[in-house]
């Protein structure tokens, strides 16, 4: 071997012994590298699936809310009739004054009716004796001529006034009734029947 070979023999030698001695460093440096950029991708990853599990909680008690407000408002039907669109309940059996009406729906688990259109008022008076008279939850107890419902505090969405009502004794017959298929103002502590619904109106 002459000298020019052995010099090309130790040469490539070192170069590849140069290159054999950096890769497993590089190699180290290069799966540090990649680690580090997995784990930062399952950080990510890891607060992405928190959030979401924080949001799908958070919807699930809003859905378990929404649940019991409507479980609550569902009527009882052991209690209730259907008559049109809402449920009623007409009290024929019990002959007493507007206070007592009203506290004997809120024991039902409802309230005195509050009619709300003339569709509703209609079906409501095919199921009445006409020679009777249902107190209603609609007065002027608060102020005079003002004609709202008890329960809310709302003005009615819909009144039918008897032809000759309010009355001249207004001031003193501050209930309303239905009867002879229209409204009335009568004497609070007069004795009537009463219709009650089962849908709360709250304030």
């Amino acid at each position: 071997m002459n000298i020019l070979s052995l010099l090309f023999c130790i040469i490539f030698f070192g170069k590849n012994y140069e290159s054999l001695a950096k890769t497993p460093e590089n190699t180290v440096q290069q799966c540090y590298g990649f680690c580090d950029l997995m784990l930062n991708h399952n950080n990510t990853y890891e607060e992405e699936w928190n959030a979401t599990e924080t949001r799908i909680k958070t919807l699930q008690d809003q859905i378990a809310e929404i649940e019991k407000e409507l479980e609550k408002s569902k009527p009882n039907t052991n209690r209730f009739s259907k008559i049109g669109t809402r449920y009623f309940q007409i009290v024929d059996y019990h002959y007493t004054n507007w206070f007592s009406a009203s506290e004997s729906c809120r024991e039902l688990g409802g309230q005195l009716a509050v009619i709300q259109n003339e569709e509703e008022l209609n079906a409501i008076n095919a199921q009445l004796d006409e020679n009777s008279a249902y107190w209603l939850d609609i007065n002027d107890l608060a102020y005079e001529g003002q004609y709202v419902s008890w329960t809310s505090g709302k003005r009615p969405s819909y009144l039918k006034w008897f032809y000759d009502r309010p009355g001249t004794n207004s001031d003193i017959e501050d209930c309303v009734l239905l009867s002879k298929k229209a409204m009335w103002d009568q004497i609070c502590t007069r004795n009537a029947y009463y219709i009650c619904q089962s849908d709360v109106v709250e304030w």
